[in-house]
């Protein structure tokens, strides 16, 4: 694990569409890079990643560099997006983190792929040919407890993990032509097929399963209920076998839906009729094992007796399946034009049955009598649906380039994060984030009454916590007006050992996290100067 030194996270307010709602914190990351899952724990603490490519960076700090071409990144962050830890995991190739989850012991697991060798720490992991699967597990204080690598000669890809609520660990993927997952060795009915894994808390296989058919299918997303079901969704063409289930499809593809029980037993299956041309791409499931599912699709989907015609270049569509696999209702957001096309669409649910579904689109879509408008490339957003399948809300960044949203957490029933790329001139609602790279965005989900935390009216300087401290600390400040803002380090004889921060600072609340791993313990005072104004704290650095 690589130090960080300094870690900003700032607050705005983001422009409403329906009813209100509060943009919490924007994390972002400048470079190459790009952010693939988030997940949260139950103490408020969020967990990022992704893939960057040279240099990670923020606010001119360069945090992690790559070891070849692009790297995997890991991190830990607090509720308001300050950095607790973060590391990477890459070699000379291609390595990219794509799903993350944490388990009830605030264990972290990360799984993605990588080519050739990849290490993190002391740990190297060799790739058996192509591209390989990676899975790393964590302590909460971000400590690797083991690192395990699965694949064939050729390619592999996960696309996404989740665990239960006794740690074991589920993987879905797709591989091609042939594969090795531990003892276990499957070859393709076609081309590209699906494999579905289970691990125990030390990372070793309890079983396997391969499913599809005679052409191409995938796993979008993988999802577990607090009995040990599983959940997956994603697209197949032609026909695909799940245990003893056949779905029938055609050239176009369609979308499936399965579940499988702790064991591997496949307990249903389900799918758009022909014609769809539709792709799962969400999945997720409530504590009464109620489903909910969203994907895009192409000309007509029929989900059992509910059918929907596309209106754009591509339709997002939302549904509810009850716990036997059969459809509730189904809802979508359309474009209004034949190039409007929505990208994407992951989706969460809380413990009332309101979903949040976030993705990108281009052009001009409606999500229900709420119509937003994409001047650029493309944009992300993030949109709430009441338990009838109504949308409430829907947020959205602003930008002329490609900006996207890849993934979507909810903490308890409360809180909402999305993430993903944005290029330059990016906002969302209040100031342009800086240069390009991505974003961890978090809102509340609540409807109503909005807080306003855009405009402080004071100058402050909180005090450093946790005081006394080893070896970080957060520091907390305010400024009223747009200034430059520097935070100066020094001993208690006066001599100012390091500047901790020196850049322009636009109005508003932000956070400041100091590592002190190069100092001795001591007494030292931290100074913030903004314009004319200045105040000065102490902290107490204990060894």
């Amino acid at each position: 694990m690589k130090p960080v030194l300094v870690a900003i996270t700032f607050f705005i307010l983001f422009t409403q569409f329906g009813f209100a709602q509060t943009l919490q914190s924007v994390t972002f990351f400048n470079g190459a890079t790009d952010v693939n899952d988030i997940a949260v724990d139950n103490y408020g603490n969020f967990y990022a990643t992704g893939f960057y490519y040279a240099d990670l960076m923020q606010n001119g700090f360069t945090l992690l560099t790559s070891k070849g071409n692009s790297d995997t990144f890991i991190g830990k962050f607090t509720n308001s997006g300050a950095i607790i830890w973060l590391m990477s995991f890459g070699g000379k190739s291609f390595d990219v983190g794509r799903s993350i989850t944490v388990d009830l012991e605030e264990n972290v697991y990360v799984v993605g792929d990588f080519s050739d060798s990849a290490s993190i720490g002391g740990t190297q992991l060799i790739s058996s040919g192509g591209t390989d699967i990676f899975v790393l597990k964590f302590n909460s204080a971000g400590n690797l407890l083991w690192a395990k690598n699965f694949g064939g000669p050729l390619s592999e890809i996960c696309n996404s993990m989740t665990t239960d609520a006794s740690g074991n660990s589920y993987l879905g993927g797709d591989f091609y032509d042939s594969t090795s997952l531990g003892t276990h060795n499957f070859t393709s009915y076609g081309q590209y097929d699906i494999f579905i894994l289970k691990l125990n808390t030390d990372g070793n296989i309890l079983w396997a399963q391969q499913a599809g058919g005679e052409r191409s299918e995938n796993v979008s997303t993988i999802t577990s209920d607090a009995s040990g079901n599983i959940y997956l969704t994603g697209n197949f063409m032609m026909t695909a076998s799940f245990g003893s289930k056949q779905l029938v499809s055609d050239f176009n593809g369609s979308v499936y839906f399965v579940k499988f029980n702790s064991s591997g037993e496949c307990i249903w299956a389900n799918q758009s009729s022909v014609p769809s041309s539709a792709t799962g791409v969400g999945i997720t499931v409530d504590p009464l094992g109620i489903v909910y599912a969203s994907g895009t699709f192409f000309e007509t989907l029929t989900l059992g007796s509910l059918s929907l015609f596309n209106e754009g270049g591509s339709d997002l569509f939302v549904t509810k399946l009850n716990d036997m696999g059969q459809f509730v209702w189904l809802g979508r957001a359309s474009g209004t034009a034949t190039f409007d096309y929505f990208f994407q669409s992951h989706i969460v649910v809380d413990a009332f049955g309101n979903s949040y579904v976030s993705g990108y689109f281009d052009g001009t879509v409606n999500f229900g009598s709420i119509q937003l408008n994409c001047p650029g490339v493309s944009e992300p957003y993030l949109a709430k649906l009441d338990p009838a399948g109504n949308f409430v809300w829907v947020q959205k960044g602003t930008g002329p380039y490609i900006n996207s949203s890849n993934t979507v957490a909810l903490l308890g029933n409360d809180q909402v994060f999305m993430g993903g790329v944005y290029g330059e001139h990016f906002s969302l609602g209040g100031p342009e984030l800086p240069y390009w790279g991505c974003f961890i965005a978090s809102y509340s989900a609540a409807t109503g009454i909005q807080n306003d935390l855009s405009t402080p009216v004071d100058f402050s300087l909180s005090q450093n916590y946790p005081n006394p401290f080893n070896p970080s600390t957060r520091i907390d400040y305010s400024v009223p007006v747009s200034s430059n803002v520097v935070i100066a380090l020094f001993d208690v004889l006066g001599n100012e050992i390091s500047t901790l921060l020196n850049e322009h600072k636009l109005p508003g609340f932000y956070s400041l996290d100091f590592n002190s791993n190069s100092l001795p313990s001591g007494v030292y005072f931290y100074k913030l100067t903004a314009g004319n104004s200045s105040l000065t704290n102490k902290m107490i650095l204990i060894k």
